[in-house]
């Protein structure tokens, strides 16, 4: 709670007082810039000291909680825990890497969206009415794999939930970025 307040604070440009009474002064604004931080690269190069909103992704079989630990311990703040491995944090873009099972890392340009990139995973082929019914649930940017049991899409975090639930879905997983070797 105050790791949420002091953020809210901050974005508005206030001091926060600590417990002792002493004024903690304003926290840096999160810079709201485009990055991808994958394969222990960044593209583009940012500065580690720039407090930035990412998207980590989190490895299908990390600990959410050993993450949450470390965002906290780097003095970092969750903003929002989606309904896939994907926590919006407000960290120093130098802590990221230290995370314990981050696969990879978006920065976010918009801070009032609550979408996700992810993968809808089908027990079948999926099909264009599959897409259609991804569409319709504020699904964009679907891409239908070829050779795979996947559509790739951009959804609002809400309709994770009733999109597990369709005909002939599996289940619902963050998108990842692949690393050779």
């Amino acid at each position: 709670m105050k790791g949420i307040l002091r953020s809210m604070l901050a974005l508005g440009g206030l001091a926060l007082a600590g417990c002792d009474g002493s004024a903690t002064g304003p926290e840096p604004r999160p810079e709201l810039v485009p990055f991808l931080y994958a394969c222990n690269t960044w593209t583009p190069p940012i500065d580690p000291s720039t407090v930035v909103l990412a998207d980590l992704r989190l490895n299908p079989d990390a600990s959410t909680s050993a993450a949450l630990a470390a965002i906290r311990r780097a003095g970092g703040d969750v903003v929002r825990r989606f309904n896939v491995q994907v926590l919006r944090v407000a960290i120093r873009a130098g802590e990221i890497p230290a995370v314990p099972g981050v696969g990879s890392a978006r920065g976010v340009t918009d801070a009032g969206t609550a979408e996700v990139r992810v993968f809808v995973v089908y027990s079948r082929a999926p099909t264009e009415a599959d897409v259609q019914a991804l569409q319709a649930r504020g699904g964009r940017d679907a891409n239908l794999l070829a050779l795979s049991r996947l559509i790739a899409v951009t959804v609002p975090d809400a309709a994770i939930p009733p999109i597990e639930r369709l005909s002939g879905v599996s289940h619902v997983e963050a998108d990842g970025v692949g690393c050779a070797g």
